[in-house]
């Protein structure tokens, strides 16, 4: 269940089967390579926060406009 879990949150088959490895023995190993393969896949992410950096400078952009039209 708990890997299911990480895996519907869009996490790896591979960050899911540390984070098992991280709970079921060393912390530190754990912590250690869950966080270097979410910096590899970090990359993904970016591209994410691009579009929503876009809609948020569009809902902007039109508020000035609005603003300005008054």
């Amino acid at each position: 269940m708990l890997m299911y879990t990480f895996l519907r949150n869009g996490a790896t088959y591979l960050q899911s089967a540390f984070i098992t490895y991280f709970i079921a023995g060393s912390m530190a190993w754990g912590i250690a390579i869950y966080y270097t393969i979410g910096s590899l896949i970090g990359s993904q992410r970016v591209g994410h926060d691009r579009i929503i950096d876009s809609i948020g400078h569009q809902s902007r952009v039109s508020l000035n406009a609005k603003a300005n039209s008054i």
